[in-house]
């Protein structure tokens, strides 16, 4: 009983009980076999949890995401007792878990052929998980096949940045021209028009 509430202790990370629990168990059984082994364990375990969480709260700090999306089993377990950085941990695997379905979108229209709708998807993933450093690759790899598409989009956003509707008009039909199926053309174009038609 004392061993069961000791490894309860340690998946808590509550170090004094379970080492209570321990001696307890010591006192009733000191030759017992399985006490040293399970002793051992516990301390492993709860070493580990320990370490898991610090390992946790650097990675956060680091905005290292995807190590931690690879590595989430390990985290959930060693941050499930403390429930600000489980909350943390959460809301970072729910963001990463989107940014890869931005990827898996981007990376299929690219095997199609598609780099400019791959470009396009890399843009909107980033605008939404500006750290994601696969999103940041897949837009790179998409933009070598399609360097005038990409050229026009940023001259277009330049353009407005600098409160010159009608060139940023202008490189947005070229960058539908090139590309006709562009979203980011054609709702750049759509917004551009309201607001020369009000002017």
């Amino acid at each position: 009983m004392h061993l069961a509430k000791a490894k309860e202790a340690a998946a808590r990370s509550d170090r004094e009980t379970m080492n209570k629990e321990l001696e307890e168990a010591a006192k009733i059984w000191p030759q017992n076999p399985a006490l040293a082994e399970a002793a051992s364990k516990l301390l492993d375990q709860m070493n580990q949890l320990v370490q898991g969480k610090e390992d946790l709260k650097k990675l956060l700090q680091q905005k290292n995401y995807k190590y931690i999306m690879d590595e989430k089993a390990r985290f959930l377990a060693a941050a499930s007792e403390e429930p600000a950085l489980l909350e943390q941990l959460k809301s970072v695997l729910e963001k990463e878990s989107k940014a890869l379905v931005w990827k898996a979108r981007g990376e299929e229209l690219l095997k199609r052929g598609d780099p400019y709708g791959a470009w396009e998807e890399a843009e909107k993933g980033i605008a939404e998980h500006p750290e994601n450093t696969d999103l940041m690759k897949l837009r790179s790899d998409a933009a070598v096949k399609c360097p005038e598409y990409v050229d026009k989009i940023e001259k277009a956003r330049s353009a407005e940045s600098k409160d010159d509707p009608a060139a940023a008009l202008a490189s947005y039909l070229a960058a539908r021209q090139i590309y006709p199926q562009s979203a980011l053309a054609r709702d750049g174009i759509a917004s551009l028009s309201k607001k020369l038609l009000t002017k």
